[in-house]
């Protein structure tokens, strides 16, 4: 139905709202009754009227459209792009899974033994030795 209003003011369907008045404008100034003497003006001047009211009316309709088809058309160019793209990629995979498949080695837990972190025993051993001579002064100073 949109094509056919389209089609009364001798637009393409992608035709902006500009467009649309324009070429309105030229074909209301060349069949409007009152400048074109032919019987049938009127009725043509009618239909160009009613197309470009019910266009202009519903631009916002037929933008919402027209980015959904486009979205549409590509998400599914997107689509079968992916597709084919792990179709490629998943049958790379199994063949070079296929040549370097090894079993997997078990991970040793770690113990509580194993936790002590260089830096703390370190710290620890730092701390003592400190203690220990920071009471050979105290007993010597006693004695």
């Amino acid at each position: 139905m949109i094509h056919k209003y389209f089609k009364c003011l001798q637009l393409n369907p992608d035709a902006t709202k500009n467009e649309i008045k324009a070429a309105y404008r030229k074909l209301a100034k060349k069949y409007h009754p009152d400048i074109n003497k032919k019987p049938n003006a009127s009725s043509n001047f009618n239909k160009i009227k009613r197309a470009y009211d019910y266009l202009i009316d519903n631009y916002s309709q037929i933008e919402y459209e027209r980015e959904k088809a486009r979205q549409n058309t590509t998400q599914q160019t997107s689509k079968t792009k992916e597709k084919s793209r792990t179709r490629v990629d998943s049958s790379q995979y199994q063949y070079a899974r296929k040549q370097t498949y090894s079993p997997p080695t078990p991970t040793p837990t770690p113990t509580a033994e194993k936790k002590s972190n260089a830096g703390e025993s370190i710290g620890g051993l730092l701390f003592y030795i400190i203690l220990c001579l920071w009471l050979i002064k105290k007993l010597s100073e006693c004695s």
